[in-house]
């Protein structure tokens, strides 16, 4: 059953139709931003981690995490073999774990907090096995990368921990 699908332009609109669906879209105008300084080349520290590994350690930490008002997740690289994951609620709780580093490049010493919803969620999307992450520092966003076959990126922005 081959259909084809029908395209309308206008200056303003454009609309896909394909049997009974019909798909319509506003078109913006400018010019679109400059998203090349948006993903970070320069780190400070390098590791690569068993994907499965973290994923559990930061879905913990976030559990806990989320029942209170924010979903802050904390790393820390202890050594050049360990980091530990950690998140605080200070009327239920904390939790917190070491697991091991695969390599370290850099830097030894990291603390950094981010949205553990975010990191799980793109810690879910990577099926490799093993990943890199990659830090600018502690209040830089984190490069998640899922190796040297896959193009794609995962950008973790960090948030102010007091």
């Amino acid at each position: 059953n081959s259909e084809f699908v029908y395209i309308y332009l206008s200056e303003s609109h454009i609309i896909f139709t394909l049997g009974t669906t019909t798909l319509y879209s506003r078109l913006i105008e400018g010019k679109y931003p400059n998203i090349s300084n948006l993903i970070p080349n320069d780190f400070k520290t390098i590791i690569n981690i068993d994907r499965k590994k973290i994923l559990q350690g930061v879905d913990r930490s976030s559990l806990l995490a989320s029942e209170w008002a924010n979903n802050n997740v904390n790393l820390e690289i202890i050594n050049e073999s360990t980091i530990k994951i950690s998140s605080n609620a200070s009327q239920i709780g904390q939790i917190s774990e070491t697991q091991q580093i695969d390599a370290i490049q850099g830097e030894k010493q990291l603390n950094i907090s981010f949205d553990g919803r975010f990191m799980v969620d793109a810690l879910r999307a990577i099926k490799e096995e093993t990943i890199t992450l990659s830090f600018g520092g502690s209040m830089r966003p984190i490069l998640i990368e899922a190796g040297k076959q896959s193009a794609a990126v995962h950008l973790i922005s960090p948030v102010r921990a007091y």
